[in-house]
């Protein structure tokens, strides 16, 4: 029996981790299309002259969480290899 249908299986520390790897996976996918459409409206901003304090603050906020999310995931892939 598949271990991901039998409601008696356990999950192990390895099934886990996989489970926030998958997660931690889309939230970089997600985060990379924040980020390019954030910087496509920045360069709205620039091309139009107006203020570009708020959109260039927030891609530098999403740029932040980017980079939490990859080294979130190289932990966990550190994690599996031990």
């Amino acid at each position: 029996m598949d271990k991901s249908v039998d409601p008696s299986h356990k999950p192990t520390e390895d099934d886990i981790l996989r489970a926030h790897l998958v997660m931690t996976d889309r939230q970089i996918a997600d985060g990379i299309r924040q980020i390019e459409r954030q910087r496509a409206i920045l360069a709205q901003f620039e091309r139009g002259g107006q203020d570009t304090r708020a959109p260039r603050a927030l891609l530098e906020t999403l740029l932040q969480s980017q980079a939490l999310h990859e080294e979130h995931r190289r932990r966990i892939l550190q994690q599996l290899r031990m």
